[in-house]
């Protein structure tokens, strides 16, 4: 294996450059052969962050979460239409599927009902 293993290395990207070849995009990530090195040491130190036991970590953790979770949240809801933001648009199916029709989508397979909130610890 350790033979073949510069030769392997690169193949996936080679191929996926090669199949990507034919839409003339230099700009793709994939064109970037000049990656940075993974960081090993703060993924391990995330991760310890991550499994520790430790109740100031624990609430840091959680503080930094929410802070993401609600950053996200915050742009699903600017990013939301404001005729689905209605409950009554949302509960009837009649009035939902007028709404999507007039956009152009379809009604989605999943919920359209408001998210739970982040518990507190």
């Amino acid at each position: 294996m350790d033979k073949v293993r510069p030769h392997l290395k690169g193949f996936l990207r080679k191929r996926y450059q090669k199949f990507l070849e034919p839409l003339d995009m230099p700009q793709l990530k994939i064109y970037d052969d000049s990656l940075p090195k993974y960081d090993v040491l703060r993924a391990e130190h995330i991760l310890a962050n991550k499994k520790s036991s430790d109740r100031q970590q624990i609430f840091a953790n959680y503080l930094e979460e929410k802070h993401n979770f609600e950053k996200m949240m915050n742009l699903l809801v600017e990013l939301t239409p404001r005729d689905l933001m209605d409950k009554n648009t949302v509960e009837n199916l009649t009035s939902l599927a007028h709404v999507l029709k007039t956009r152009g989508t379809a009604i989605p397979g999943h919920s359209l009902r408001p998210y739970s909130k982040v518990p507190f610890p």
